[in-house]
């Protein structure tokens, strides 16, 4: 679960940090330089991989393990490093995490899936500290007007949601809680699909879904009042007028629908693949820069289409399998590489051309990031899903395609009969 990405790459890193600071006899910490050690702090979260904490706790303990021995060999840093985890880890604390909610935020409906155990939505909290909770965010608005007067008063529209936190800090309760409402809200905007454009052609670029995190996410105790004393800004460009909020009955068939894809991915195969896809979908489609969103949506194609290594021809051909003319949607992903590659080399486009890249990109993952997510087929790893993809194209291959969907099929069916505890097989988590 900890290990070194590389351990000869290790030993060049902790070397460099012991020539960076020294470690006195009172357990102080002297620097040679200004910034201290945070060049090798920042390799050092690279070179040690530990895919079970959030990035606080992560670089948490590497700091303080980097401040415990003058230079330790790589069995010895992971040793200090685990146990400062563990540190950090044995105290759980509840917080109350409140996020800027914009648009279509009848969509969110309590109670929200449950994704990770330690994060609840829309608790049970008085009137008295929601209220502390919106004098609490307003104060620091008002301390930080500089960046909130021209975003708030262009448009206020905005809804604030609450999740309680079991977390190690209030940093860790946020990461925690907005890893959550990320994937949550990705799954909802792709289950409902819609999408907004500028008609206009001539304003900054927009996000193209219609549910986004606000600018300021807060953090507090039970009691209302500020745990951290300041907030996590979005990047965030407020839309000149609010979507229309969906009718019930839309309300209740996206939430339906939510529950079944989020309940898929929490009993699928590749659970950790589903979420990262999840994040990315948010991330790419909720981005204020056209560049940023191509990337990000590059980056979730590569999640669920067969990761960085694989070429892009691969992944491409892969995505276009879901569609009936498979040529056109070729076409419009070598289009969008070709896109990508522009901007990665500096190119800027035109406005208009911004929102229809980002719609073509969107609506070309769409087919197989739902099976992706949901596997109506029941495949047990990532590779029988890529190699159906891949079957699919090659007349040659046919009947390996037929082997894997007639294999699927006999699971579905084992499942889904009656047998004895002892018989019944049961996919791993």
């Amino acid at each position: 679960m900890i290990s070194w990405q590389d351990k000869n790459s290790a030993k060049v890193i902790l070397h460099g940090l012991s020539q960076s600071r020294t470690i006195n006899d009172d357990g102080s910490t002297s620097f040679s330089r200004f910034g201290g050690d945070d060049y090798w702090i920042e390799l050092l979260k690279t070179a040690v991989r530990d895919s079970q904490v959030t990035g606080f706790i992560h670089e948490t303990a590497i700091k303080r393990a980097s401040r415990r021995v003058q230079e330790p060999t790589p069995d010895q840093f992971i040793a200090l490093y685990t146990e400062e985890r563990k540190k950090l880890r044995g105290k759980k604390l509840p917080y109350l995490v409140a996020f800027s909610i914009w648009g279509k935020t009848g969509i969110l409906k309590p109670p929200l899936p449950v994704l990770d155990q330690r994060v609840t939505f829309f608790p049970e909290i008085s009137g008295d500290v929601s209220a502390a909770i919106e004098r609490e965010r307003e104060r620091i608005r008002h301390e930080s007007k500089y960046l909130f007067e021209t975003i708030f008063s262009d448009h206020p529209s905005y809804e604030t949601i609450v999740a309680k936190v079991y977390a190690n800090a209030p940093e860790d309760a946020f990461e925690r809680a907005y890893k959550t409402i990320a994937m949550i809200i990705g799954c909802t905007t792709f289950v409902d699909g819609s999408e907004s454009f500028d008609i206009f052609g001539k304003s900054v670029h927009k996000p193209s879904l219609q549910l986004l995190i606000g600018p300021q996410s807060t953090v507090h105790n039970l009691a209302g009042q500020s745990a951290y004393e300041g907030f996590w800004y979005t990047e965030w460009v407020p839309k000149r007028r609010l979507p229309a909020q969906p009718l019930e009955e839309r309300i209740s068939s996206v939430t339906a629908e939510v529950g079944r894809v989020l309940d898929a991915v929490v009993q699928s195969c590749w659970r950790e693949k589903c979420e990262a896809a999840l994040l990315l979908y948010y991330d790419a489609f909720s981005e204020h820069q056209s560049s940023k969103s191509i990337f990000s949506g590059w980056r979730l194609l590569e999640v669920i289409a067969g990761g960085q290594e694989e070429k892009s021809d691969v992944l491409i051909r892969r995505v276009a399998s879901f569609y009936s003319d498979s040529h056109v949607a070729e076409i419009v992903g070598l289009h969008l590489r070709a896109r990508r590659n522009s901007a990665t080399h500096g190119e800027n486009w035109t406005l208009g051309v911004n929102d229809t890249c980002i719609s073509q990109l969107r609506n070309l993952i769409r087919p197989m990031l739902g099976n992706f997510l949901i596997n109506p087929q029941g495949f047990h790893s990532t590779g029988e899903f890529w190699k159906f993809c891949d079957a699919t194209r090659n007349l040659d291959t046919l009947d390996a395609t037929e082997r894997i969907l007639h294999a699927a099929r006999q699971r579905q069916k084992a499942l889904a009969k009656p047998q004895s505890d002892a018989a019944v097989e049961v996919l791993p988590a």
